[in-house]
């Protein structure tokens, strides 16, 4: 997700697979959540590969997964043809926790 012809290319193939169907896609960031959090001097800590999520933390992952990330994905896929909308998890409840 992080280069924008792997995207297209992506988006492009799921807009394909799609034609005829209704799809759910769920995407990561994990390179942008990274990049934006080392640009910060925000240090990541890993548990079993898991990212522990501060409250610090939280708000780069708004930023990145629900902004930049989700928007670039749905961008391509409109651009593919496909008839996107981005949601998050919070949008309308579709996930608490």
């Amino acid at each position: 997700m992080d280069d924008a012809a792997s995207r297209r290319r992506l988006a492009g193939e799921i807009a394909l697979a799609a034609r005829g169907h209704q799809m759910v896609v769920v995407h990561g960031g994990g390179k942008q959540m990274t990049r934006y959090l080392t640009e910060r001097g925000i240090e990541s800590r890993f548990v079993n590969g898991l990212r522990v999520t501060t409250s610090e933390i939280l708000d780069a992952v708004l930023k990145i997964f629900a902004g930049t990330v989700n928007t670039e994905l749905v961008a391509a896929l409109r651009s593919e043809g496909a008839l996107a909308v981005g949601l998050t998890g919070v949008d309308a409840g579709l996930v608490d926790a």
